[in-house]
C-alpha cells in the first residue's frame, strides 16, 4: 500500500503522484462551489491532461468547518484507487481547522487525513487545539488508523510528543532527510511538519521524502507491507 501526502498537486500528476500509489492525500488543493459543495473540476482536468483514467479513482474532499477558517485555505483532498472501496465515515464529527477526512474500508486500514492551522499569532489557539485533537481524540478513538497530513508541527510540538501508540514513518530516515518544509531551504535545515503516523506494529518496505518542485512542501511516500 502506498500513501503520499503533499501540500500542492504537481502538474505531472501521472508520474509524480498517482502511478503505483493507492492513496494520495493533498492538504491544500481543491475547491468548493458557491453552495459549499465539493468541486473536483480542477483536479479532474489535471488528471485528464495527464492521461489518467478518472473512473479508476475515487475522490474525496473535506467539508467546510463552520466557525474556523471556513475553507479559506483549501479542503483536504484524498484520491484512492476505486478497487480499494474506501468510503467516507458519515458519523465522523472531528475536524482540524483546515479540514479532516475519515475514510473506512472493510479490508484496508482506516485513513484520517487532516490539515491543521499554522502556529501564527492569530491562529495559535486553533493550532494548539488541532494538536490536542490529534493526540487526545483521534489517536485514542482510532488506534488502528493511519493519520496523515500537514500537521504544521514537528512530533516534538505540544501534545504530539505524548503519542505512544503510533510512529512517524519519517523516523525511518536519517534526520537530515526528514524535512518537509520549506523546499527553498537546504534539506538538512528543513522542518518535519508533514507526517504519516502508523500504528507501531506496522512494517514499512520503503519511505521516501521527495521534492517535486511544485510546492513549498515535499512529498512523503511510504510503502507499507
Amino acid at each position: 500500500m502506498y500513501i503520499r501526502t503533499q501540500r500542492a498537486l504537481a502538474v505531472g500528476v501521472s508520474d509524480k503522484l498517482l502511478i503505483d500509489n493507492d492513496v494520495v492525500v493533498l492538504c491544500e488543493y481543491g475547491q468548493y462551489d458557491a453552495q459549499n459543495e465539493a468541486d473536483f473540476t480542477a483536479l479532474k482536468t489535471l488528471m485528464r491532461q495527464a492521461n489518467i483514467n478518472i473512473n479508476s479513482y475515487d475522490l474525496f474532499m473535506s467539508k467546510i468547518v463552520q466557525g474556523t477558517a471556513d475553507g479559506g485555505i483549501a479542503p483536504v483532498t484524498v484520491i484512492t484507487r476505486k478497487s480499494l472501496n474506501y468510503h467516507i465515515d458519515d458519523n465522523f464529527t472531528y475536524s482540524t481547522t483546515f479540514g479532516t477526512l475519515h475514510l473506512k474500508n472493510d479490508h484496508y486500514p482506516e485513513i484520517i487525513a487532516l490539515h491543521t492551522a499554522p502556529p501564527l499569532a492569530m491562529l495559535k489557539n486553533e493550532w494548539q487545539n488541532d494538536l490536542q485533537l490529534i493526540s487526545d481524540k483521534l489517536i485514542n478513538k482510532y488506534p488502528d488508523a493511519i493519520i496523515l497530513g500537514d500537521f504544521n508541527a514537528t512530533m516534538r510540538h505540544g501534545s504530539l510528543s505524548t503519542i505512544k501508540t503510533h510512529k512517524d514513518v519519517l523516523n525511518a530516515l536519517p534526520f537530515w532527510k526528514r524535512g518537509t518544509w520549506h523546499t527553498q531551504m537546504p534539506w538538512f535545515i528543513r522542518s518535519s511538519i508533514d507526517h504519516i503516523l502508523v500504528p507501531r506494529d506496522y512494517k514499512m518496505k520503503s519511505v521516501a521524502v521527495m521534492d517535486l518542485g511544485e510546492s513549498d512542501h515535499t512529498c512523503i511516500q511510504v510503502n507499507l507491507i
